[in-house]
């Protein structure tokens, strides 16, 4: 199945609100603090149906960001879930990290001569009550109707389409995961069960 978002947010967000003011700045326009708000928001109902509703999942502790709970907003974040794939693999903004450090240089390297992991694909599940079903746009590898395949050693799946999914390098010379902007970004995995497979 094809995850869609049910409906897209739009300005104003409903029940947000900004501790002590209206949630706009002098001018009318949406105010700094919420707008970084707004931008890690996901969207909290699936089109999956049985998938929890993650609504009323937050509002209880300031967002981490804000550093603790008298930070400037009221909602803490919603319990959404997604993966994470690091390695040693340089690239043109980076090429080496301290977690890469002193390792076999092969490690460092792309592709075939790499003696790092070989990734076929990398699939993202949702539990819908009943089974799990795959979560098309947090899964990376060639899309069927019926799964996902790829094969490392004829560069496929994963190698095909991994730098669609590129994110923030730093503390691991390269990093790829499923993101966007906030209700724009895929929604990941939530209660009650999420599952991710690393072939």
């Amino acid at each position: 199945r094809r995850f869609s978002p049910s409906a897209r947010r739009t300005w104003p967000a409903k029940g947000l609100r900004i501790r002590g003011s209206s949630g706009r700045d002098s001018s009318g326009a949406p105010s700094t603090e919420l707008s970084k708000t707004l931008m890690h928001r996901t969207q909290t109902r699936s089109s999956i149906p049985g998938v929890t509703d993650t609504t009323p999942l937050s509002c209880r502790y300031g967002h981490p960001s804000y550093y603790n709970a008298a930070g400037g907003t009221c909602c803490g974040w919603r319990p959404h879930f997604n993966w994470v794939v690091a390695t040693c693999e340089p690239n043109s903004h980076q090429q080496e990290s301290n977690f890469c450090y002193g390792l076999p240089a092969c490690v460092a390297k792309a592709g075939k001569d790499s003696c790092g992991a070989k990734i076929n694909y990398v699939a993202a599940y949702q539990y819908d009550g009943t089974e799990f079903v795959m979560l098309d746009e947090s899964t990376a590898g060639i899309l069927h109707p019926d799964g996902v395949e790829g094969e490392f050693s004829k560069g496929t799946g994963w190698e095909q389409v991994k730098d669609k999914f590129t994110w923030r390098s730093g503390d691991w010379t390269s990093k790829w995961a499923p993101w966007g902007d906030g209700s724009n970004g895929p929604r990941g995995g939530t209660p009650p069960a999420m599952m991710w497979v690393l072939s």
